[in-house]
Parts: structure tokens; sequence; C-alpha cells
């Protein structure tokens, strides 16, 4: 079948082996033309849908676009996304450029057990990156169809804050939907005094529901028995009943948006204070009488899961707390706990795959774009300087949005550097996080002609040198996928 592709295009042309796929009607394949552009090649008859076709001796050039890409799922349903459910461990890979999903692919792919998220960005990143959630899921499904993925993938609509985030994501074929209610937590729960806590309390309308549910009542937790004190359901309802509520809504918004089944994860990692046992019993509970089903929870775990960086903390006590909201997931569920923040989490995996027994969802998102950096570090490092200084500038203002402990005092002068000791930043603690939260301001700064300073040619390098990128992401993407599996 290459033999006849190859005879129907001019020379030069590079075909993708894996991306090959035969209809009753049709073949096609991805290539590659000697000016490093990609596009779809359909060699027999055409179908209806695509558009903006070139033809050739025999069959139709089309390029990679949104539009190309949702017409090829409906030719071939294995880059159709899907719900993944609980019955297996999953695994996000955030793609903030859009050519990551290769090296996914690859990655994952002896990691068979593990159901892989291809497509997943938050409201945040699509903002930053100005990219649109069909460009996200058409990405996905372009490199999928590259490597010839059958095994099945999921697209996350991560972090959605309102019913228009919904909107926003929910035409796209998105199969789950992550709700951060962040904003309806009140954070002062925990520190209120009994009177105002008494006060927040009695403006609930399920006040004396609740009482009833929960005070004096004894909840039997795997070999745990947790039982509710009047002030414990009140600092628990007072911090998180809105935003239980608040998830109820978009879970019913969701399913009337959606065809199908898709996957629900409620986010309450973005707090100040861990979720105590107690509060994620609460949450489940109030959840299950909305008959509000989730696959996922992320809970606040105790430490710090910083961007970018390993787990800092008390490896002991996040294996107790672990263990816990297991056995809560476990007797309310059965879901799965989900690890935000998860990338470069290197010290905890081993314990997530002992104590979840397969239940866990892990998320990452910047490390693949940490990557791309690595390799534009030993491409081309003038360029990569460029970028770092950059990021340093920016990095006051784009940190305002993480909760980090980066000391930029820790970071080596990089003019001082030797070209050859570049790539060793990507090690750094400091510099790894300041790369990691100016990726908005580097991929959007423009100079006064309008054109882009740092995107256009980052993204040619990744182009010229994509087999090298798989490669990167491939190695440090089994260094949080060996201790899962």
């Amino acid at each position: 079948m290459i033999k006849e592709i190859k005879k129907n295009l001019p020379s030069g042309y590079r075909i993708y082996k894996r991306s090959i796929q035969k209809t009753d009607r049709s073949t096609f394949a991805l290539v590659r033309t000697p000016e490093d552009e990609k596009y779809l090649y359909c060699l027999g008859q055409q179908y209806d849908g695509f558009q903006g076709g070139k033809r050739m001796k025999e069959g139709v050039l089309y390029p990679l676009t949104p539009n190309n890409a949702f017409i090829l799922i409906e030719i071939f349903p294995f880059l159709k996304p899907k719900s993944l459910g609980i019955n297996n461990p999953s695994f996000g890979f955030g793609d903030r450029l859009g050519v990551a999903t290769p090296g996914h692919v690859r990655a994952v792919s002896s990691h068979n057990n593990i159901i892989p998220i291809f497509a997943q960005q938050s409201i945040r990143e699509l903002e930053r990156t100005k990219r649109t959630p069909e460009e996200v899921i058409s990405c996905a499904v372009w490199g999928v169809f590259q490597e010839g993925y059958k095994d099945g993938f999921g697209a996350d609509a991560d972090h959605l804050k309102t019913l228009k985030d919904v909107d926003r994501v929910a035409p796209y074929g998105f199969t789950m939907f992550t709700c951060d209610p962040s904003e309806y937590v009140n954070s002062q729960a925990a520190v209120m005094s009994r009177k105002e806590l008494k006060k927040e309390f009695d403006v609930i309308n399920e006040r004396e529901k609740l009482e009833k549910r929960y005070v004096d009542r004894e909840f039997k937790v795997g070999s745990l028995r947790l039982k509710f004190s009047e002030e414990e359901l009140m600092r628990a309802a007072v911090k998180y009943y809105r935003a239980i509520k608040h998830a109820e809504n978009m879970y019913r918004y969701i399913k009337s948006r959606v065809k199908g089944e898709f996957d629900f994860e409620l986010s309450i990692d973005e707090t100040e204070e861990p979720t105590t046992p107690k509060q994620h019993l609460f949450i489940i509970n109030e959840l299950r009488e909305a008959e509000v089903h989730v696959t996922s929870i992320a809970p606040r775990f105790v430490g710090d899961f910083q961007k970018a960086i390993d787990y800092i903390g008390d490896l002991d006590e996040f294996a107790r707390q672990l263990e816990i909201h297991v056995e809560i997931a476990q007797a309310f569920g059965p879901y799965k706990i989900s690890v935000h923040s998860g990338s470069d989490k290197f010290s905890i995996y081993p314990l997530i795959k002992e104590y979840t027994k397969g239940l866990f969802h892990v998320k990452t998102a910047g490390t693949s774009y940490l990557e791309a950096l690595r390799l534009i570090s030993r491409i081309d490092p003038e360029f990569f300087s460029r970028i770092f200084h950059f990021a340093l500038e920016r990095f006051e203002a784009d940190r305002r949005t993480y909760a980090m402990t980066t000391d930029l005092s820790n970071i080596p002068d990089i003019d001082r550097l030797p070209v050859k000791e570049l790539p060793k930043l990507l090690e750094q603690n400091d510099a790894r996080q300041v790369l990691h939260v100016t990726y908005g301001s580097v991929l959007n700064q423009k100079d006064r002609d309008g054109n882009y300073l740092f995107k256009d040619r980052l993204m040619r390098i990744l182009n010229d040198h994509e087999e090298e990128y798989y490669e990167l992401l491939i190695r440090h993407f089994a260094r949080h996928l060996d201790p899962l599996s």
C-alpha cells in the first residue's frame, strides 16, 4: 500500500506509515511535503465534508484542520474520544502546543493498562494559549491518526468554573468534564468562631436536613468510623455547601448538553487547607443525595503540589491521608481519586499505585511544554536564552494565579552558563517553574510589526525536529508511567 501511495505523490513526500488506514472505498494516510507541511492524503473515492482539498495525480491532499479532523472521526471511530469510566487507571497528557500527541501515544503504548487522555486543556490554558476547544480535540485526533493508535482515549475539558465554560467545550466531543467550584468554597470556614460559623450555617436552606443526615451519625468507611459533631458539620457545610450546589448545577447542565456517556470530575484541590476525611465524606454524600455521578474527585492533599516539580511534604503523612481518601471513594462510589498538578511528582507515584489499587487519575499539563523547551535549548541555545530572559521578566506577573515558593536567586546566571549547560536549567526547580508558568506570555508576545516574537520559531523547530521531541516525551513520561503501571 505504501508503494501505491508513493506512486501517486510527487518525489520528496514522506508517508507516516502507522497512519495508513483503509476503508472499502479509499486509503488514507498522513503525509509530509518537502516543505515540511503535513496533510491528510486520500487515495480513491472521496468523502463528502472534507475542505480545502488539493488534487494530486491521483487522490487529494487535505489540510489538517478541525473540520477535516471531525470528518475523519466519522470515517474511523477509533479517533473519537470516549468516556473512561472507573475500571482502569487513567492519565491526562496536557498539550499546550498541539504537537505532542504522537509522543504521548508512544509513551503510553507500552502501558496498556492505563487509559490516556490526549486532548486536555483548562479554560485558563485556552485563554493563555489563544487556542480553541475544537483545536485541542483536532490536534489530538491528528496525533492519534498519525500513530495509528486504536486503543481509545479521552478528552478532558479541564477546570470548568461556569456554565458558559461548558457551552464553550460541549459541542466538540469532550468526554470528561472537570468542575472547579473553587470560587464557591468558603475558605474562612476553618478559622471562623463558632458564632460566625453558626450565622453562616443558619442561612443554608437545607440546614435541618443536613443536621439529620450527619450530626451524631456514625459512617462506616472501610476500617474507619467517622462521626460528625455539630461544629464539624457546620464547618464542612459552610465551606463546601455552595460549591456542591454549583457542581450539581453544572453536572445537570452538562447532562443536558452532551449526548452519550461522559465522565464528571469534581476538583476541590485548589483550596488553602487540605481536604479532611469528613469533608470528603460530606461532599460525596451530598452529591449522591443529588444523584450526581462522579467518575473522580481531586481532593486537596497534604503537602505542596507546586507546578513542574516533585511533591513537597511528608510522604508518610501523604500515604496515610491518601489511604483514607481511597477508602471513602470505595465506600461511597466507587470512583477514582484524581491527582492534579500531577506532573513530575515522581516520589508519590508508587504510593498512588499502591493505595488506589488502580482507581486513580493523574493529570499533567505543562511538563510537555517544558520538554519542548528542553529541545529548543539543545537545538538553538541562543533562542532558548532569549525565551528564558523574557520568562524571567514576565514571571512575577504570571505567577499570581499559582501557589509556588520559587526563589529566583537560586537560578544560575544564564549569560554565564556554557551552551552545553543550558539544558540543565530544565532540571533546576526554580528555573522550571519560571518557564512553566510563563508559557502564555511566551507564546503570545509579538513585535512591533505584529509578528510572534517566539511562537513561530519555536513551532518551526519542533516541526523540523519532531522525532527528537517525541523521544524526549517518551523518556520523560516513562518516569511518570512506569511507577504507576
